[in-house]
């Protein structure tokens, strides 16, 4: 288990754009990503894709604008979009920044033939700068030739205290979404031989055990799982909220 706050991680600048801190490194998992992304202000992000994975943004703070294929959607904390292989899309922002959990999917084990998510942006980070300057997303010799069949998905706001599926196994290539809300002093175990999972804290507080190490559970903690552990959660007196990001070990 790892188990950080969401304040905490190593910190990479794309340039003068944006800056991420790594909470899940790809070089910890089989098939799995996360970080904070924080696009500053004023700013006209690159469009972009990414072949071999999918990413999923949740806005923690400040509102912008996201273009996801044909579409623009506003975004502030609480939305939630998926975005899937191989479809473009662009940051935008005005006057205040904004920044979101980012969580990543990879679709195949090479992980972009990068061993850390520092040495991807390395390799990207001048492409980017490029992308936002000229505004086209072909700036990237690398661009996905690959466009998933699976369609974006955007939630205008995922909050709430119940269990909900956002994302299902059959709507993406390799990851699912849920929102998971565990009442008062209740305890949820659960064990997945098929996946590992990355948890983002929500709202409440608790304790989760993973093979007798034991994390405390608060607003902004990121939590990875690995395959076939066994994990249970005890929520506390005010009940406990998060979202539960599956990757699916078998890609389709």
């Amino acid at each position: 288990m790892i188990c950080r706050d969401y304040l905490q991680g190593e910190k990479l600048k794309v340039g003068n754009l944006n800056e991420l801190r790594v909470l899940i490194d790809r070089s910890e998992t089989r098939l799995s990503e996360a970080a904070m992304n924080s696009w500053r202000a004023e700013l006209i992000g690159p469009p972009h894709s990414h072949a071999g994975k999918e990413q999923v943004f949740y806005i923690t703070d400040g509102k912008g604008v996201v273009h996801v294929g044909a579409k623009t959607h506003q975004v502030q904390p609480g939305s939630l979009v998926y975005i899937p292989e191989g479809i473009v899309h662009q940051s935008v922002t005005d006057h205040s920044a904004f920044t979101y959990f980012l969580f990543m999917a990879f679709l195949e084990p090479s992980k972009e033939g990068c061993a850390s998510f520092a040495k991807h942006i390395e390799q990207v980070a001048a492409i980017r700068q490029q992308q936002a300057a000229t505004g086209e997303a072909a700036s990237d010799p690398e661009l996905s030739k690959r466009v998933s069949k699976k369609k974006p998905r955007f939630f205008d706001d995922v909050r709430g205290t119940t269990t909900a599926m956002l994302v299902s196994k059959t709507d993406a290539d390799g990851c699912e979404i849920e929102r998971v809300g565990v009442d008062k002093d209740t305890t949820r175990a659960a064990q997945y031989a098929d996946r590992e999972q990355t948890l983002f804290v929500l709202s409440g507080g608790g304790t989760m055990n993973l093979d007798s190490k034991e994390c405390e559970l608060k607003p902004g903690t990121v939590i990875f799982v690995p395959v076939n552990e066994r994990q249970s959660v005890k929520a506390g007196s005010t009940g406990l909220t998060y979202l539960s990001f599956s990757t699916f070990i078998t890609i389709k």
